[in-house]
C-alpha cells in the first residue's frame, strides 16, 4: 500500500520530471501477474523491511550495475516487465550528492545541509512542499550523472520517452 507521498514520472518534451518523492509505508504490496510494465524505486531503508526484502530478491537480473559510481542497482524480475531502482543509500544522502554534483547551490532552497534534506523529506507534508518539489525538480533537470543513468534505463525501457 503506498501512502499519501507518491512519485509520478511524466513525459514531458524536455526531460523525466519526478513529482513527489517515492514512500512506502510498512504496509507494502506488490503488484504481481501482471505483463505491465512496472518500475519501482526504492533506497536502502527498505530493506530492512522483511516482507519487502523477500520481494527485492525476486529482481536477480542485472540491468545496470552502478553501485560504485553513483549507489543505483538496476534490476528486473526475470521473466517480466518488472524493473527495481535500488539506492544504495537513503535518499536523501542520494538527492544530496546529485545536487552538489550538478552544482546546486542547496541554500537556495533552504537546505544548507544534508540533514535539513532528512528534515524536509521526513514529514508527511513532504508531497504538497512545493519547495521540496522544486529542489527535487531541479536536481533532476540538472541531469547529474546518478539521475543520467537513471533516465538512460527509462529510455531503455520506454524508448517513446524522451530523456
Amino acid at each position: 500500500k503506498l501512502n499519501s507521498r507518491f512519485s509520478v514520472l511524466q513525459n514531458t518534451n524536455e526531460s523525466i520530471i519526478i513529482k513527489g518523492i517515492s514512500k512506502l509505508n510498512s504496509r507494502f504490496s506488490v503488484l504481481q501477474n501482471t505483463n505491465e510494465i512496472i518500475i519501482g524505486i526504492i533506497d536502502s531503508d527498505k530493506f530492512k523491511m522483511d516482507k519487502m526484502y523477500k520481494e527485492i530478491l525476486s529482481f536477480t537480473e542485472i540491468i545496470e550495475d552502478l553501485l560504485e559510481e553513483e549507489g543505483l542497482l538496476i534490476l528486473r524480475k526475470p521473466n517480466s516487465n518488472h524493473y527495481l531502482i535500488r539506492l544504495h543509500t537513503e535518499f536523501e544522502p542520494f538527492i544530496w550528492k546529485q545536487a552538489k554534483n550538478a552544482n546546486i547551490d542547496c541554500t537556495e532552497f533552504g537546505y544548507s545541509s544534508l540533514e535539513d534534506i532528512y528534515v524536509a523529506s521526513k514529514t508527511n507534508e513532504c508531497a504538497e512542499d512545493r519547495n521540496f518539489k522544486k529542489f527535487v525538480n531541479k536536481v533532476v533537470i540538472s541531469r547529474p550523472n546518478g539521475i543520467k543513468k537513471i533516465a538512460e534505463v527509462l529510455k531503455m525501457i520506454f524508448p517513446e520517452i524522451e530523456p
